[in-house]
């Protein structure tokens, strides 16, 4: 086990790791990033173990678009320093890089053809699901092959050409490439709440994308014939199919955005400074207080609250409270329903104030779920609110001005991902499971 470092020689690891090529550490989410970090500092030969992190990091980059003998080479050899370096360090970080490492091991390395015969025999013995069962090294061995031939499906479309390619696949490659910009290769922190999500809900995701498909043939079929009433049939036959397979695309976008926006470098920048702000905030109070920055599965009451949040927790009473100093939405319609999500959570953060039931707000704290009482901020001092909402999006004239009359102030930011370039990339990724799943 390696021995406890203290915080002077963290810092030492951060500052030799900045001055060499492994800066791409730093795309990384915190848990992951630090993971690197402590794997480095834990080395005995460690300028062999940074260049093994550097070019493990652009290998399996560049294995995603291209999957060539050099590239593969180049990530097996620095899979393989890292894997042994992992053996001799322990701890929580420790296992979830192991789990970073071991998924897309899975997803670049394993035979494609061997994978796809081995789940399609065991999704058989399920009734036709992928199961949620991990492989021995803790990878997610069904969402590796969904992964597999998402790549496969983008490496195909690129080969094309621009002269090649649809409006769609033009707008797919595109939003592609720009949350690939955000999100890496990541899988915790990034990939992993889509495709375990595709992989969760595949049957039904799969009949709702054959069901479209064939609507849309249906259609074709029709029109071809001529028939006005047989047209009109097979149109609304398509509306329904659309309508079922809208809400797994909302569902999937839900979760592409979610993974974005807390680490796009515009809100990032923003986010540091709040931080900033609130640990001066909290240093000036008597007690024992800290900063929290929480994302994803926020419920007041158990009902789901906002997409990201700042908290100010203090620890010294029971229970704990805390105080909203952030909170953000995230959405990708295009319809933006942002606006009435903020009222309705301003209402339920203060719905039992002077009841004798708290408002109670829980959060996922590592494996665990915290409950906190929710309290108003401090006189004079109110909640910055944030909706963040793919290019494109439009606000209701009447959701802006039951904020007015609330008096609620909402900072709206556009990110730089379009509606349409989320709309095709869940739809490749809902093709890539119709074309996965058995019939």
């Amino acid at each position: 086990m390696a021995a406890q470092r203290s915080p002077e020689e963290v810092v030492q690891d951060i500052a030799d790791l900045s001055r060499t090529a492994t800066t791409k550490v730093v795309r990384l989410s915190p848990a992951v990033r630090g993971g690197f970090i402590r794997l480095i500092g834990a080395a005995r030969h460690r300028s062999a173990v940074v260049a093994a992190v550097d070019q493990y990091l652009l290998a399996s980059r560049r294995v995603e678009s291209h999957a060539d003998p050099a590239a593969l080479a180049v990530f097996t050899r620095a899979d393989a320093v890292l894997t042994q370096q992992l053996a001799t360090v322990t701890g929580p970080d420790m296992d979830l890089l192991r789990r970073e490492l071991a998924q897309r091991r899975a997803t670049v390395l394993l035979d494609p053809a061997a994978l796809e015969e081995r789940l399609r025999r065991a999704a058989e013995r399920q009734r036709r699901r992928l199961r949620a069962r991990p492989g021995p090294d803790g990878a997610d061995l069904h969402a590796a092959l969904l992964q597999q031939r998402f790549f496969q499906q983008l490496r195909d479309v690129a080969a094309r050409g621009p002269a090649g390619w649809t409006a769609e696949q033009r707008s797919m490659l595109r939003g592609w490439r720009k949350l690939r910009a955000v999100l890496g290769s990541q899988w915790a922190d990034g990939w992993e709440a889509t495709f375990r999500h595709l992989r969760e809900n595949a049957v039904g995701i799969a009949g709702a994308g054959r069901e479209l498909r064939s609507a849309v043939s249906a259609l074709d079929e029709a029109r071809a014939g001529g028939s006005a009433v047989l047209v009109r049939a097979a149109e609304a036959r398509v509306q329904r199919a659309r309508r079922r397979a809208h809400g797994h695309l909302s569902t999937i976008k839900g979760h592409l955005g979610e993974a974005y926006v807390p680490r796009w470098s515009a809100w990032q920048i923003q986010v540091d400074g709040f931080l900033d702000l609130a640990r001066r905030e909290v240093a000036q109070r008597p007690g024992r207080w800290e900063v929290r920055r929480v994302t994803g599965d926020l419920r007041i009451g158990g009902r789901q609250a906002w997409d990201e949040a700042v908290l100010l927790v203090r620890r010294d009473v029971s229970p704990p409270s805390a105080e909203l100093f952030v909170a953000a939405q995230f959405k990708v319609e295009k319809r933006v329903s942002a606006l009435r999500q903020v009222h309705d959570d301003a209402r339920r953060e203060t719905a039992l104030v002077g009841h004798t039931a708290p408002v109670v707000l829980s959060f996922r704290s590592g494996d665990a779920i915290e409950n906190v009482v929710l309290s108003p901020p401090r006189a004079g001092a109110a909640s910055h609110r944030y909706v963040f909402n793919a290019a494109g999006g439009r606000f209701s004239a009447a959701d802006v001005a039951r904020l007015r009359q609330a008096g609620l102030e909402v900072n709206q930011l556009s990110l730089d991902v379009s509606v349409g370039e989320f709309d095709a990339v869940a739809e490749a990724l809902m093709d890539v499971v119709t074309a996965t799943v058995g019939r």
